[in-house]
């Protein structure tokens, strides 16, 4: 997975080199640095390794070295995006099989890739040779060909991006003709007794006439004499992509890694969201020979460790978020990790045990009170952590009414209740603050993580019993009843809508923008709205202007006016900081601090982000 931690140029830098020297310390058996150009820049993407020239050896040898001094194998993708490439950070034509548009990643429709010469494919064959040779070089293990993803190898295979004519489009065996040069050549430039293999969608799907899973097989087949395993993905066209690449249902793509199984004589590696244990019973069960994970290690890089060692409670478990991804932006290219914020920092954070311990208070039991709690208690601290519910989780927890969302964010919590416990924070629910209760238990310091309130605009009606929030209803502190109209169509508003769906209500989404779930990431987008387009859930675009006895009344961009009948409303209009008490606190001159939300409104991310940073530095 590519992390951003390279420099402009691709040349290997101290934050990479930490971030795999840490997941080889976790205890993985072989490190596959990722996707590294054999053609800078045009093949290239921002950030990303490079192996182009003689230049970046010296570095790329140093990132070998640091991954096997910790035990671990290392390896490296070789790689290059074709028609993927992006003529606004590269200044050159992106190259593909058939031109054709594409107006992905922000290349203007009307800029064509440039379609590969004969003479051109001759070359790209070459470049992937020489790239070999100075992997082999750099000390690497091993050379894994990236032939998924929609990436130019790919884009010869598959039949849906080469309309060639020649000897490298039409049949099968034409569009292997490039697979099969440059293992030839990569070959002859390592030797034979030298790891090579390939990672290759298992098929495809999303278009017709894509590549198939029996096409694969026989591709596998023509190869086999000269690759040492294949990596088995998959590959979606269109908009669903990000859910095959990168799926959130466990082992969605590991039955193709079967099939390609029964036919290959080399060692086949699964991938695709396999936690742990699916991946223990792929293996015993004959599905593959290896098991690669991806986002679970960027999660917890220790997670191998922990398993060997029986710590399998303690494993930050990754919840499938897409932050990882959704975060890149024309101005941000490197990972993030929404649970685990020493991603990129690996080189520069620790935590050190506190040499004065503190009576420590923290208010509220959502994630970043407990995020900070069980940091603190880790580092010496004593910590009293104070929640006003029944319960611990605070937001998160309220994501978990519905059943898909339970299912991802559910094992979160549960980490982070262990943690608390095996650090032997003092948990007290049911526990609503007051100004003088902090007083007299005397703390050093305390720590406000009181979280966010509902906001609750200036509205006609807002008043009415039957109006409530997002927060009542996913809590289940209050009851629906009837038809139900949501007002807002954010992400909340979405999921709140979802699990009143499971519940067997009627539900209306009302919502001012165009777009639906506009607040967060486009692969977290994308799979939210692909549930939410499935349910019988009727979608308004209008603005709200007064709530009554029997509905909403809602005008629309072309000023019509009307009443959506409803028994029960619902607000989902975002938040607004609850912080009341840190400010009560800072005037009696205790030394206080706050996170999360109740600090500054964001996401998991920022409260666990703000929450670990603080909680290492007191």
């Amino acid at each position: 997975m590519a992390t951003g931690f390279f420099s402009s140029f691709g040349l290997v830098t101290e934050q990479a080199k930490a971030y795999y020297e840490a997941r080889a310390k976790g205890g993985v058996g072989l490190v596959i640095v990722e996707s590294s150009s054999m053609d800078f820049p045009r093949g290239h993407g921002p950030n990303r390794a490079n192996i182009d020239s003689d230049l970046t050896i010296t570095g790329l040898k140093s990132l070998a070295e640091a991954i096997q001094k910790q035990g671990a194998r290392a390896a490296i993708q070789i790689y290059h995006c074709g028609r993927l490439g992006n003529i606004m950070y590269s200044g050159i034509s992106p190259i593909t099989p058939s031109s054709a548009p594409n107006t992905q990643n922000g290349i203007p429709p009307n800029m064509l890739p440039e379609e590969l010469t004969v003479r051109g494919i001759n070359e790209i064959v070459e470049f992937y040779g020489k790239a070999a040779a100075r992997a082999k070089k750099a000390g690497f293990d091993g050379i894994e060909l990236h032939a998924a993803h929609g990436y130019l190898i790919s884009q010869f295979l598959s039949p849906v991006s080469n309309k060639r004519q020649d000897e490298y489009g039409g049949s099968l065996e034409n569009r292997s003709r490039i697979l099969l040069e440059i293992l030839k050549v990569v070959r002859s430039l390592v030797g034979d007794d030298y790891p090579v293999w390939y990672r290759i969608n298992g098929h495809e799907s999303g278009m017709e006439g894509a590549l198939s899973l029996d096409e694969v097989k026989k591709i596998v087949e023509m190869t086999r004499h000269l690759i040492d395993a294949v990596h088995v993905s998959a590959q979606e066209h269109g908009r669903m992509s990000s859910l095959v690449e990168m799926p959130d249902v466990p082992g969605r793509n590991l039955y193709l890694a079967e099939e390609i199984r029964k036919i290959a004589d080399v060692p086949v590696i699964a991938v695709g969201r396999i936690d742990p244990d699916l991946g223990e019973k792929a293996l015993a069960d004959g599905k593959a020979d290896m098991i690669a994970m991806g986002r679970w290690l960027i999660a917890d890089p220790d997670l191998p460790n922990k398993i060997k060692t029986g710590k399998q409670e303690d494993i930050r478990p990754c919840t499938a978020c897409f932050h990882c991804s959704d975060v890149r932006s024309p101005t941000i290219s490197r990972i993030y990790c929404a649970i685990n914020p020493v991603v990129g920092a690996e080189s520069t954070y620790e935590l050190n045990m506190t040499k004065a311990p503190k009576k420590i208070v923290v208010i509220g039991g959502g994630p970043a009170g407990m995020v900070s709690s069980h940091i603190l208690a880790h580092r010496g601290h004593h910590v009293k952590l104070l929640e006003k519910e029944d319960y611990l989780g605070g937001q998160i927890k309220l994501s978990c009414a519905g059943s898909r969302k339970n299912k991802l964010f559910k094992p979160l919590i549960v980490y982070l209740e262990k943690q608390l416990y095996k650090h032997q924070v003092d948990v007290r629910l049911n526990n609503k603050v007051s100004i003088q209760a902090v007083e007299d238990m005397n703390p050093d310091v305390v720590i406000v993580a009181t979280g966010a309130k509902p906001l609750i605009p200036e509205l006609p009606g807002i008043n009415l019993n039957h109006v409530l929030t997002s927060f009542d209803v996913l809590s289940g502190k209050k009851k629906t009843s009837g038809r139900i109209a949501i007002i807002g169509g954010g992400s909340t508003g979405l999921e709140t809508a979802e699990f009143l769906y499971e519940q067997g209500k009627e539900v209306t989404v009302i919502e001012m923008s165009s777009e639906l779930a506009n607040n967060i990431g486009m692969r977290d987008r994308t799979r939210l709205l692909s549930v939410i387009e499935s349910l019988p859930i009727t979608f308004h675009t209008a603005k709200c202007t007064e709530i009554k006895s029997d509905g909403v009344v809602v005008v629309s961009d072309n000023h019509e006016e009307r009443v959506v009948e409803a028994e029960t409303v619902i607000l989902a209009l975002g938040t607004r900081p609850d912080n009341e008490l840190f400010l009560q606190l800072k005037r009696k001159k205790i030394e206080t601090y706050f996170t999360g939300d109740c600090w500054r409104l964001g996401n998991i991310v920022g409260a666990i982000g703000d929450a670990t940073e603080l909680a290492s530095a007191i």
